[in-house]
């Protein structure tokens, strides 16, 4: 029998690189539903898909020093957290390609305009919440439905 998550988020927690690689095949197919969860909120035209994005978490993930897990809402939650971050950053560099670009997107869907703007006022918003308060990342919940 296998072993189960929070065994092998021990395991990983303490150095076990291979744990690591289980965590991620064992945790794939959730991952892989909250990675699509927020990729239909993006604009459209994005060009991460699921399998990428939960991809480059798991190797930030896996590049940075062993997280202290607590439990498997803890690896979700560090996990989503981490996908944000990914969207975040991809957004920013979106919305700097556009302003030195020359030529001028055109969006069709209502949202996808003003989506870029509202994706960093909000993570500006999480950001200085953090500021006030060290302890906020560790209390937020993270709920994703596979629809």
């Amino acid at each position: 029998m296998g072993e189960t998550l929070n065994a092998l988020l021990g395991r990983w927690r303490n150095g076990d690189r291979d744990a690591g690689k289980r965590v991620m095949t064992l945790a794939y197919t959730e991952l892989r539903h909250l990675a699509g969860y927020y990729l239909r909120h993006e604009a459209p035209g994005h060009v991460l898909q699921p399998t990428a994005l939960v991809n480059e978490m798991f190797l930030k993930l896996s590049s940075q020093e062993p997280v202290q897990w607590e439990n498997r809402a803890h690896f979700f939650a560090v996990a989503a957290l981490q996908m944000r971050r990914i969207l975040i950053d991809d957004a920013r560099h979106r919305r700097a390609k556009k302003r030195n670009d020359t030529q001028i997107p055109v969006y069709f869907s209502p949202r996808s305009a003003a989506h870029f703007e509202n994706v960093l006022a909000v993570d500006e918003a999480l950001t200085a919440l953090e500021q006030l308060d060290s302890r906020a990342p560790a209390s937020w919940s993270y709920e994703f439905s596979a629809a």
